[in-house]
């Protein structure tokens, strides 16, 4: 039977504060990293100007898109019927009322 102590794993080698050498390298790097992130970051008035600029980008992109689909979308056909007949005679079917035969005759073009 094993022993319990020889199935632990040494994991020492990985702890910084055994080397004090190692442990001031890894502190100094943490350090000049956050520095330099901080230097980095941008004001809140930089962000808006950059955000800005993509804003104004993107609406005369779809400004343009706009423009062109109207453009180049063809006009729609004129709804007005060339014929009266197709108004007048449609609406007598619909309605309650009788067309007398001079109305029919009129309305078709052969009027007396």
């Amino acid at each position: 039977m094993m022993d319990r102590d020889e199935e632990k794993l040494d994991l020492s080698g990985l702890d910084p504060v055994t080397d004090p050498r190692r442990l001031e390298a890894v502190s100094t790097l943490i350090a000049r990293r956050a520095i330099a992130a901080r230097a980095r970051k941008t004001s809140l008035w930089a962000t808006l100007v950059a955000y800005a600029r993509w804003a104004a980008a993107l609406s005369a992109a779809s400004a343009a898109a706009v423009l062109f689909l109207v453009m180049s979308t063809p006009t729609a056909p004129d709804l007005q019927p060339d014929d009266p007949a197709d108004v007048v005679v449609p609406s007598w079917a619909e309605g309650d009322a009788e067309p007398t035969a001079d109305d029919i005759l009129q309305v078709l073009g052969d009027a007396p």
